[in-house]
């Protein structure tokens, strides 16, 4: 199966220590592939100067965008970015936001927000994951997260976001593996603050690749999260993406991607030109 004529649409560059590709190398990349869109999205991470772009930064990213624009045409290049959202700066992200915009002369195309660290640890990481989750009852793990994750969607910031449970990639391997029913309370609340404050959600297929071994979010809470669209009346609004750091991982498994939203009865996911929402048809990949 091809990833021909779709879009990836978080993607990172060596901006922060955990990138290791340059604009044009993602380019070259997904050129290759024949994808139709990607978008660099570099990390905002403000108590973390090493996974942080400023303006300034992002300006330069913005140049390369413009330059690989030219070499291929055929490929639409966005500018986004993934924000780290801490309660403690909630107003400090507020008020650099803009200073992004007026840094590249233009709106971005759209924000995503996230959560990596709990009680002061990263729990996104390797290293230092089993500080948090060795020996500890997941059930008030993932109730915080949630938590967390829904006051990321009621700050009013974020068109999307980034993999929206991304506290599983070491729960199970580090604690008892939890069904979604254990803690389904928690997860739709966050649900509700998604319809509440008509923000998007990823579809992040990096989770293939991690300890947990399958896409974020689990279909559980796809199910869930579509189930309310419903309820409200309201489209859907999904991106999928590689979160890839690296040239090589761009566009892997985006066809596992597309293969799980149409078992869940979805045929279009979002795409985004500096903050509007235009629709995007999954294409036929069986050719």
């Amino acid at each position: 199966m091809t990833v021909r004529g779709l879009v990836d649409y978080h993607l990172h560059t060596s901006t922060s220590r955990d990138g290791h590709a340059t604009v044009a190398e993602h380019c070259e990349r997904a050129s290759a592939l024949g994808l139709v869109e990607i978008a660099i999205t570099n990390h905002m991470n403000l108590l973390d100067s090493t996974l942080h772009i400023t303006p300034a930064v992002l300006a330069e990213v913005w140049a390369a965008i413009q330059a690989s624009q030219l070499t291929y045409p055929d490929l639409t290049i966005l500018l986004g970015i993934e924000i780290d959202f801490f309660d403690d700066v909630k107003d400090e992200i507020a008020d650099l936001l803009p200073k992004y915009s007026t840094a590249v002369g233009r709106k971005l195309d759209f924000i995503m927000g996230s959560a990596h660290v709990m009680n002061g640890v990263r729990f996104a990481s390797k290293k230092v994951a089993h500080k948090l989750l060795v020996g500890a009852d997941p059930i008030p793990i993932y109730k915080k997260y949630f938590e967390q994750m829904t006051r990321v969607v009621s700050s009013g910031l974020f068109d999307i976001v980034a993999h929206p449970d991304l506290i599983r990639r070491f729960v199970g391997l580090h604690t008892p593996h939890l069904p979604f029913e254990a803690y389904q309370e928690y997860a739709s609340s966050f649900v509700d603050a998604l319809i509440e404050f008509d923000v998007g959600i990823e579809l992040n297929v990096k989770g293939l690749a991690h300890p947990v071994g399958a896409i974020y979010p689990t279909p559980e809470l796809l199910a869930c999260y579509l189930d309310a669209c419903r309820a409200a009346g309201k489209e859907p609004v999904i991106t999928i993406g590689t979160d890839a750091h690296r040239p090589e991982n761009l566009g892997i498994n985006l066809d596992v991607a597309v293969r799980h939203l149409q078992e869940h009865g979805i045929s279009e996911i979002t795409t985004y030109r500096q903050g509007v929402r235009i629709p995007f048809a999954l294409p036929d990949l069986t050719g």
